[in-house]
């Protein structure tokens, strides 16, 4: 048999032949992958998966189906309301679910996934750090649902990152910023390369210069340690990766004395509820996770059960709340003119930039 022609009818047996291996050595890799060494049960699940082997689905094998979801770091505020509506999501509809974490890490998330696509009917994951084409082959084993990113072929559940980044950036440029860095997030993240690539085109349309300032940790101490490429950036507005990371820069800004925002605007991106805590008050993107994480449980529970899933992704509208932490630029004689925001959208204009850019999208102000 040639091992790079899927074959529908591949057995156990088969795989154990091309790896060289007796059949319960394969049985066990795929089942209970704890009792071989990690090479040889990585080096089954590649043979498996080039061949073709289908297992039976766990939602066959159970009286229960159990589902998974899988964060890439439990401790990010912004997953606090997707848990919850997935687990309500969950209790609805009568399906157990297990959480798990993968600490940011692609080898952690793999062994958690080798256990899951032997032990649970579906997962949803969430901030995931694999390569797509590790995703695609963990589909083939069993129903996932990916969030916040997308995977070809695989079912999507999201925020709209483009039309996030575009309210922040009308809105700084309403102000008078002409010069505006990105603080980007980790270099696996789905969700940095489409608000980096977001920033980059709203910025080209407005006429604004945009730049990036590497790949931080999503963390608070991320923020803290991007402090100093930040000031001497020279830039007087500044869009962060997340909260957390926004959160971080405000606080090294305020020890190096840099006024926020008469020195600097800040804006953060998901509207954690910390994001309200800080001082200044955080503008930011309010991202809805409660429904992504209901809307992911329930698109993986109609895949077990052979319900219509949509095929394209489904990306959820954010907006944008407009706090303390970003106000009018010092740009000497330039004359910035910022016009009404109504709750449906915000349109501003920019004196000597041509047309007037528009965001759609709701904007909300909030001092608290």
């Amino acid at each position: 048999m040639d091992p790079r022609q899927p074959s529908r009818g591949t057995t156990i047996y088969d795989v154990a032949k091309v790896c060289g291996v007796a059949p319960s050595t394969v049985s066990r890799a795929l089942n209970h992958p704890g009792r071989v060494s990690p090479r040889t049960a990585q080096a089954i699940l590649d043979a498996a998966d080039r061949l073709g082997y289908q297992q039976p689905a766990p939602i066959a094998r159970t009286s229960t189906p159990v589902i998974g979801l899988v964060l890439s770091d439990i401790t990010n505020p912004a997953y606090f309301d997707l848990i919850r509506g997935a687990g309500l999501e969950a209790v609805r509809r009568g399906v157990p679910m297990v959480l798990a974490e993968t600490r940011e890490s692609q080898q952690t998330e793999r062994d958690t996934l080798t256990w899951a696509s032997t032990s649970l009917a579906g997962v949803v994951l969430v901030g995931s750090r694999m390569p797509p084409v590790d995703v695609r082959r963990l589909a083939r084993r069993l129903p996932v649902v990916v969030v916040n990113r997308v995977v070809p072929g695989v079912t999507t559940v999201g925020l709209d990152n483009g039309q996030g980044v575009r309210l922040l950036m009308v809105h700084l440029a309403s102000l008078g910023h002409d010069q505006i860095l990105y603080v980007g997030g980790p270099t696996a993240s789905w969700a940095d390369v489409a608000r980096w690539a977001a920033a980059r085109d709203v910025g080209a349309e407005l006429g604004v210069r945009v730049r990036r300032s590497g790949s931080h940790e999503p963390t608070i101490a991320g923020g803290e340690r991007a402090v100093r490429a930040v000031v001497s950036s020279g830039v007087s507005a500044v869009v962060t990766y997340n909260d957390l990371v926004a959160i971080g820069l405000l606080r090294g800004l305020t020890d190096l004395g840099v006024r926020v925002p008469a020195d600097m605007s800040v804006a953060g991106f998901d509207d954690t509820f910390c994001a309200s805590f800080t001082r200044p008050a955080l503008t930011t993107v309010c991202a809805p996770y409660s429904d992504v994480g209901a809307k992911s449980v329930s698109n993986l529970i109609d895949l077990l059960t052979g319900l219509p899933v949509e095929p394209r992704p489904s990306m959820l509208p954010v907006s944008l709340v407009i706090r303390d932490s970003t106000g009018v630029a010092n740009l000497g004689n330039t004359v910035v003119e910022e016009r009404p925001t109504s709750q449906q959208s915000a349109t501003v204009a920019l004196t000597g930039t041509g047309p007037a850019p528009t965001a759609q999208g709701r904007v909300v102000r909030s001092h608290g």
